[in-house]
C-alpha cells in the first residue's frame, strides 16, 4: 500500500465513512461449475450496487475513489492491473493495486473486461472495508 506523506485527515474521514456504510444488497447469484463436475452457488453485490451505496457516504466525508486500469505482460495474455486510490479533500491519499491474468472461456476484450470488473469490485470493497458477498 502507498500513501501520501501524512494520512491523519483521510484516516479520520474513512473512520466516519465506515461507520455509515451499510451492507450493499447482494443482487446477483452465480452458479459455478467445478473441475470435478460439481457446482456451487454464491450471491454477491455488483459493482454498481456497491458504488451506489458508498458514493453518498464518501461524498459527505469528502472522499473520492479513483480507479485506473492498465495491462502488463505478454501480448495475447496480458496481466490486468487495477489501481485504486482513495483521496481526501485535504490532499491526502491511500492507494493499492490488485492484478490478475484474465482466464475463462471468452476471448479477447470480453475476457479482459470481465477481469477488470472483478478486480475493481474486489479492490473497491477491500480499500473501503465493505463486505459485498457471502463469506466462504
Amino acid at each position: 500500500m502507498k500513501t501520501s506523506e501524512k494520512i491523519g485527515e483521510i484516516t479520520k474521514a474513512l473512520a466516519v465513512a465506515q461507520g455509515q456504510f451499510t451492507n450493499p444488497e447482494r443482487n446477483r447469484t452465480v452458479t459455478v461449475k467445478t473441475r470435478t463436475g460439481g457446482q456451487y452457488q454464491f450471491t454477491y453485490a455488483t459493482l454498481d450496487e456497491i458504488i451506489a451505496m458508498a458514493r453518498p457516504v464518501l461524498s459527505r466525508s469528502e472522499l473520492a475513489v479513483i480507479q485506473s486500469v492498465r495491462t502488463n505482460g505478454v501480448p495475447g495474455s496480458p496481466q490486468v492491473v487495477v489501481e485504486t486510490r482513495i483521496a481526501h479533500s485535504s490532499g491526502e491519499w491511500i492507494e493499492d493495486e490488485i492484478s490478475s491474468i484474465p482466464l475463462g472461456e471468452t476471448d479477447g476484450i470480453q475476457q479482459i473486461g470481465s477481469a477488470i470488473t472483478y478486480l475493481k469490485r474486489y479492490a473497491y470493497c477491500a480499500m473501503l472495508g465493505i463486505v459485498a458477498e457471502e463469506d466462504d
